[in-house]
């Protein structure tokens, strides 16, 4: 198993809790993180030490360091710099490149769950309607019902226009399957009670 986590949570307590479960480590660290060099490998990631620092105990990690760059809409580039450490200290076994893609898969989850929260629920503010245990499980799979629906729509409009679907805004889609759906079922009329 390779457990991935983001740059607010390495510590070396932590690290050391999880590594000791037996899972495989890949955790992105921040800027603040001090992480001296003590080899630089053929494949230009290099083992470090993190260090607790009452104890003075150490742990082996390998660093992996690449740059992202972004273009936006308008041809400005930013530049991030990623640095990750990893329980996996032999580069053969675990290229850089692989764990690089590893780690930016993880994001995917992230867009997901924010498009789940923020763009189909309707906001960070926006709560659940039911009341009770089942119902409100019965709405969270309708949730995911709905994502997954917008997804496939996505898809197969993306396939009939030879567009990657990921170039396709889930937002939009969205709002194009709620005009749709609002269309061929019109609100119920004034003081109607459904069964």
């Amino acid at each position: 198993m390779l457990l991935l986590a983001d740059r607010g949570f390495p510590s070396f307590t932590l690290w050391e809790k999880a590594a000791a479960t037996g899972a495989d480590l890949l955790w992105r660290v921040s800027d603040s993180f001090r992480l001296p060099v003590v080899e630089v490998l053929p494949d230009g990631t290099c083992l470090s030490r993190l260090r607790e620092q009452r104890t003075k105990r150490t742990i082996d990690v390998r660093v992996i360091e690449y740059t992202i760059t972004r273009t936006d809409e308008h041809g400005s580039q930013t530049t991030e710099l990623f640095c990750l450490i990893t329980t996996l200290l032999d580069p053969q076994t675990a290229p850089a490149a692989e764990l690089a893609e590893l780690y930016a898969r993880r994001w995917t989850s992230e867009t997901i769950y924010r498009h789940i929260k923020i763009e189909q629920r309707g906001g960070r503010t926006a709560t659940l309607r039911s009341n009770s245990p089942a119902m409100v499980e019965q709405e969270l799979w309708a949730m995911l019902c709905v994502y997954q629906a917008t997804r496939q729509l996505t898809t197969d409009t993306g396939h009939e226009h030879h567009l990657p679907p990921g170039h396709i805004s889930f937002k939009n889609a969205l709002n194009a399957a709620r005009r749709t759906v609002g269309a061929d079922f019109p609100p119920s009329p004034p003081g109607r009670q459904d069964p």
